[in-house]
């Protein structure tokens, strides 16, 4: 699917290879966030977003569809914290994403969602790896799988660099 994306310089049509769709409610968002603030999450609906090739975000697992050429991007890292698991792999898949031509893209909250209760304190001491670690995560992937094909990105990812 191509969609246009805008930005303070261009317009342009980029193909999306995955869309996160946001949650409304109480979305899984990071420890920081529930401990200083925790309130509910409404998001206002306004057009998709698409990220162009350079721009990385997080993204979730949660509600988020990957189209068939992109489904090895399906891999959760297991060497890290469940709290950075989402997060490295969103880092992971954007690089890859580019070199196949595709990008990431986020649309409206699509679900509302309920969550069970959280140590708040708990979550963030598992976090802290990913904030931590990410800009090194970033560099890594980036440089190492440029040329690779997607399947062999995946399975080469160095993830013990990263384990904790």
């Amino acid at each position: 699917m191509n969609i246009i994306v805008f930005n303070a310089m261009t317009t342009r049509n980029l193909e999306v290879g995955i869309w996160q769709s946001l949650v409304d409610g109480d979305p899984d968002v990071d420890a920081i966030y529930r401990l200083v603030s925790n309130e509910a999450c409404i998001f206002k609906e306004n057009e998709p977003v698409v990220l162009g090739e350079g721009s990385l975000c997080p993204f979730n697992s949660q509600n988020t569809f990957f189209s068939k050429e992109t489904f090895p991007l399906l891999y959760i890292p297991s060497s890290v914290t469940f709290r950075f698991c989402d997060i490295l792999h969103g880092l992971i898949a954007q690089p890859i994403l580019w070199t196949l031509g595709l990008h990431l893209g986020f649309t409206k909250a699509t679900v509302f969602q309920e969550r069970n209760a959280h140590n708040y304190f708990h979550d963030f001491k598992s976090e802290v790896p990913m904030y931590l670690n990410g800009e090194q995560v970033i560099l890594t992937i980036e440089k190492k799988y440029q040329q690779d094909y997607l399947a062999q990105k995946i399975l080469r990812c160095p993830m013990k660099l990263f384990w904790i």
